[in-house]
C-alpha cells in the first residue's frame, strides 16, 4: 500500500493537507457557520458552475466513465465502477446510524428567506434528512482517485484532487450538506478506494487476460 501512495504522492499529499485544514475548520467553527459564510458569497457564475460540477459525484458519472473506459481497458472500467461500492458504504451509514441527521434545509428553516438558492435547488426542492456523510463527495473522491491510479501521472493527481474538492464544495454551496458531511465523505471515498485498489493489485487482477482486453 505504501508503494501505491508513493506512486500517487501529489494526490495523497494534497489529501493530507485537506484533512489537516478540515480538522482545523471543524474545531474552530460551529455547525452552520461555514455553510452560511459560503451561502452569503453566491455569484451568478458560481451558481451555474456548482450546479453542474456537483454531478461529478453522481453515480451516473461513474457509469458513464466506466462505459467509456471499456474502449481503453476493461480493468480501468472496473476501477471506475468501484466508487459505487464506496458510495454504498456511505449510504449504509446514511440509512442506519445517521438516518436522523438533518440537512441544512431543516437546520436553517427559520432563516429560509435570507438564504441564497440555486435554480433547481430552491428551499422546497432540497433534501431534508440523511445528511451525514455526503454520498456525492464520497463518490467524487473515489472516482478521481481511481483516475489518478489509471493515469499514473503525478500532475494529473493534482488535477483530479482539485475536481474532487470542487464537487465537495458544491454540496455545501447548494445547501445540500454541511461541511462535516463532505469532510467525512472525502475520508470514506479516498480510504475505501485505496483499499479496493490495493486488493486488486495484490491479487494481480490487472494481469488477468480478460481485464487486459478492450472493446474493439
Amino acid at each position: 500500500m505504501r508503494q501505491i501512495i508513493r506512486s500517487n504522492a501529489l494526490f495523497f499529499s494534497l489529501f493530507l493537507l485537506y484533512i489537516i485544514v478540515g480538522i482545523a475548520l471543524l474545531l474552530t467553527h460551529e455547525k452552520g457557520e461555514l455553510e452560511l459564510w459560503v451561502n452569503q458569497r453566491h455569484t451568478t457564475f458560481a451558481d451555474f458552475f456548482f450546479k453542474y460540477i456537483t454531478n461529478l459525484g453522481d453515480g451516473t458519472f461513474c457509469l458513464i466513465m466506466a462505459a467509456l473506459l471499456l474502449f481503453v481497458r476493461f480493468y480501468y472500467s472496473l476501477l471506475a465502477l468501484l466508487p459505487l461500492l464506496s458510495g454504498l458504504i456511505t449510504q449504509i451509514f446514511k440509512r442506519t446510524i445517521y438516518a436522523e441527521a438533518r440537512r441544512p434545509k431543516v437546520f436553517f428553516s427559520d432563516q429560509r428567506e435570507s438564504l441564497n438558492y440555486v435554480s433547481g435547488y430552491n428551499f422546497d426542492e432540497l433534501s431534508c434528512c440523511n445528511s451525514f456523510p455526503s454520498g456525492h463527495t464520497t463518490t467524487a473522491f473515489a472516482i478521481f482517485l481511481a483516475f489518478a491510479f489509471i493515469t499514473r501521472k503525478s500532475y494529473w493527481g493534482g488535477v483530479f484532487f482539485l475536481l474532487a474538492v470542487l464537487a465537495a464544495v458544491s454540496r455545501v454551496y447548494l445547501l445540500q450538506h454541511f461541511y462535516v458531511d463532505t469532510f467525512f465523505g472525502a475520508l470514506i471515498g479516498t480510504s475505501s478506494m485505496l483499499v479496493f485498489y490495493w486488493i486488486l493489485e495484490k491479487k494481480r487482477v490487472s494481469e488477468i487476460p480478460f481485464f487486459q482486453k478492450k472493446l474493439f
